[in-house]
């Protein structure tokens, strides 16, 4: 949606995806600082270096994904995007009508 929102806007498909990774970073970091605080109140016992090798294991690919992406979009459309969200929608939409 934010992607969608910053093409309606006048920019380009690169800078929207920027834009939008931008706008997700204080909600991650925000549920991320959540969870601890709720690992803590529980007073589990936790592995920190575990927890640190899984923080850069995902910091690392959410890097190489977004750099990807950013890639992809500065030569391609989003055309096969859309037609992937379409035809789940409408697959999503018939299995609910079917009761599935």
């Amino acid at each position: 949606v934010t992607i969608s929102a910053a093409i309606g806007l006048g920019m380009n498909r690169a800078a929207a995806a920027r834009f939008s990774m931008m706008l997700a970073t204080p909600a991650i970091a925000g549920a991320g600082l959540l969870l601890a605080v709720s690992a803590v109140d529980a007073e589990t016992t936790v592995n920190l270096s575990a927890v640190f090798l899984g923080v850069c294991a995902s910091a690392l690919t959410g890097y190489l994904v977004i750099a990807g992406l950013i890639r992809f979009l500065k030569t391609r459309s989003f055309r096969p995007f859309i037609v992937y969200c379409a035809v789940v929608g409408i697959l999503v939409l018939a299995a609910t009508s079917l009761g599935v």
